[in-house]
Order: structure tokens, then C-alpha cells, then sequence
């Protein structure tokens, strides 16, 4: 009783045909990948990092095409991705992330390469700040929750990439707590957090609470003058490195930065700059040719990534870029309330893209690459 149609396809026949090219390994759908739209490397000229590129983008396509054995594939910068999440074709993406900032002006859904803008201040240098203040300042080495049970002894532990990795974990619990705080451009209480030393700062947990005290799981704050990381480590936030902690946002917009913490000036790409995070936006703005596209980029620029979570970043950066933008630009940051929108925001705008009708056609498929080869993604894909 199985029916079969004209061509002698069931329903049957594909669910096997699926199964079976699963249990060897092979795709069995057409896969989309996000690039970061720009080179890692730096400390060479624009034509060695366009080079760069290209080779890039052939590794990528035998990769999909070789190792995932894909029917057909497409390579999609992350910016271009994002702004199609908003629903634009035409913004000023700014991207907050883990690794810094990126400024990438997308024109009629063209990444402008030239102009894009990037430093590193991002989430995992935010970190790095924080600990490094931890350790200079307080003398107090927090520890990670690995290492409060006690069972790890091993000195060479800390020196791993786990260490590492869960010391970065325990600087973004800290960072993301409520009490963060971005104050406004002309708010009187502004100050670059951990300039100066902090003399007022007391490592001992209160009342000698341990780590798993009710009062302090998983690193919640006590009271609202008070924070406890894991280990029992106790910050005031009304001391000096307290009220340090709550801004470090702050770092993001500031001109000097802690412990010499800022990029090398030398050997940097023009695409990469030391620039606070207005300032950035500021240069990529100046970078586009045209004066039409410049204003209306500055009419619609969208906040991406999940650095951008801090609150007030949106308000702040409008703020800044009304100070230092000419009169007759009208600067209007937009970002979307909702956290996930924001975080995923290349993923969603992979979908949307893909599920676009007149997309289907600009799939690189097995037999163009068979036919062609790997070469063909250089012309083929943004």
C-alpha cells in the first residue's frame, strides 16, 4: 500500500535517502556561512589582507564543498547578515562584541570595506581590565568556580586555556550584574574606571561568609552597596574601586585607558584604530566618499552584538556623535530590546536571507564547483 507518484518518488524513498546520506556524513541541505567580514591579520598593506581574503574564501569553499560534502553553499559577511536582521539594506552597523568593536557601513546591502572601523575593546578585553585591576589594585586573586572545591592542586592548571577561559567566565558574571551602570554624557558622576590606584578596597568576605553562604550563591550582590564573586571575594561598590566596577562601561567611550592597556599605534591596517567607541563611528562615517550616503548613514545606526547589552549604550553613543558630528547630520542610534535579536543577530539575518525567493539563485552549487572550482567563490560571494 505505499502510493507513488509520477516519477516514482514516496515519501518513503526520501526519508531513507535522508537517513541514509546522514549516517554517512553527508549534508543533505544547502549551508550558509558566516564570515567576520574582515582579516584577523594585520601589519601588512590593504592589497596583502585582500589576498588574504581570497584564499580564505577558497579554503572555506573546499571545506564545505570537500570535508561537509555540501549540494550547495553561500559565504555572507557577519555585518551584511546583521543588517538584514533589522531589516535594512542601507546602515551604519556597529557591532559589540567579545573580540571589540567593528563599525561597517553597509550601502544597498554592500559591505563598504574601506571604511569599516574596528579597535579591540570588546567584552573579553573588558575582562582582562577587570582582572588585571583585581590583581594590581586589590592584590586579590579571585578564584574561578572550578577551583573552590579544592580538588585541583595542579600549578600547571592555571597556566591552561581552561584557566583562562573560566577566569573569563567570572569576569563576565561580575560585568553583568545589575549594578553596571553608563551615566550620561554630562552626568557629574562620570570617571574613568581604575586611572588612579584604589586604597579603600577591603578583600575579606563580610561577617566571614563562605563562598556557598545563601547570601552569596552564584555571585549575586548582598545588598546594593555590596557584590560577592563565588570565592567569598566581597567588592563595596561605594568605595573608589567599587564605583570603578560599576562603570566599566565607561572604557568604551573613554580617551585613556588603564594599566597601558591600549592597541599598538604602529603597524595597524587603516581599518583598525585606537579610537573610542564615538570616535570610531566618527572616522568610518568620514572614511565614506559620498555626503547623500554619509547622512543617511548617520540616520540609521543599528547596535549589534552582545557588549552592546550594557545600559545606556544606545542613549550615550547618540550623545557623543550629536557632540562631535557636524549640525546638519542628524545622528539616530537604533537598537532592538530584545537580547537574543541583538546577540544572534548575523543567525537571524542568515535565515531571513535565505528564505528570500530570488536568493535561491545565487547558491554556489556542487556542480559549478565541480566544474569551476574553488575559484569560484572569490567571484561569486560579498
Amino acid at each position: 500500500g505505499t502510493t507513488t507518484s509520477s516519477g516514482g518518488i514516496t515519501s518513503t524513498n526520501i526519508a531513507s535517502t535522508e537517513a541514509s546520506s546522514s549516517s554517512e556524513g553527508k549534508c543533505i541541505h544547502p549551508l550558509l556561512a558566516v564570515t567576520p567580514g574582515f582579516t584577523q591579520f594585520y601589519g601588512y598593506g590593504r592589497d596583502y589582507c585582500a589576498a588574504l581574503k581570497r584564499e580564505q574564501y577558497v579554503k572555506y569553499t573546499e571545506l564545505l564543498m570537500e570535508s561537509l560534502d555540501a549540494t550547495s553553499m553561500f559565504l555572507a559577511p557577519a555585518p551584511m547578515l546583521a543588517c538584514f536582521s533589522v531589516g535594512r539594506q542601507t546602515a551604519l552597523m556597529v557591532d559589540l562584541g567579545a573580540g571589540g568593536c567593528r563599525v561597517t557601513p553597509i550601502v544597498d546591502g554592500l559591505v563598504l570595506q574601506h571604511s569599516q572601523r574596528r579597535n579591540g575593546r570588546g567584552g573579553d578585553w573588558l575582562g582582562n581590565i577587570t582582572w588585571k585591576a583585581f590583581l594590581e589594585e586589590t592584590k586579590v586573586s579571585p578564584k574561578p568556580r572550578y577551583l573552590l572545591r579544592g580538588k585541583s592542586k595542579d600549578s600547571t592548571a592555571v597556566q591552561s586555556l581552561f584557566h583562562r577561559r573560566a577566569i573569563n567566565d567570572l569576569m563576565y558574571e561580575a560585568r553583568t550584574q545589575p549594578f553596571i551602570t553608563l551615566y550620561e554624557m554630562e552626568d557629574e558622576n562620570i570617571r574613568i574606571p581604575f586611572s588612579k590606584p584604589s586604597k579603600d578596597f577591603n578583600p575579606s568576605p563580610p561577617n566571614g561568609s563562605p563562598p556557598d553562604s545563601p547570601s552569596s550563591v552564584n555571585g549575586s550582590p548582598m545588598s546594593e552597596t555590596q557584590y560577592q564573586l563565588p570565592d567569598g571575594t566581597c567588592v563595596d561598590l561605594s568605595t573608589s574601586f567599587g564605583k570603578d566596577l560599576a562603570q566599566l562601561p565607561e572604557l568604551l567611550f573613554a580617551d585613556t585607558l588603564p594599566f597601558e592597556s591600549s592597541l599598538e599605534s604602529q603597524n595597524l591596517l587603516p581599518t583598525m584604530s585606537n579610537a573610542p567607541l564615538h570616535k570610531l563611528v566618527h572616522e568610518s562615517l568620514l572614511a565614506v566618499g559620498d555626503v547623500d550616503v554619509r547622512k543617511d548613514l548617520a540616520g540609521c545606526i543599528c547596535l549589534t552584538g552582545s557588549t552592546s547589552l550594557f545600559p545606556n549604550v544606545e542613549t550615550r553613543l547618540s550623545q557623543e556623535l550629536s557632540n562631535i558630528l557636524p549640525s546638519f547630520v542628524k545622528p539616530k542610534v537604533l537598537a532592538s530590546r530584545i537580547s537574543v535579536e541583538r546577540s544572534c543577530a548575523s543567525w537571524i539575518g542568515g535565515s531571513i536571507l535565505t528564505s528570500l525567493g530570488s536568493f535561491q539563485q545565487l547558491w554556489l552549487s556542487r556542480t559549478e564547483y565541480e566544474e569551476y572550482g574553488p575559484t569560484m567563490a572569490i567571484q561569486r560571494f560579498p
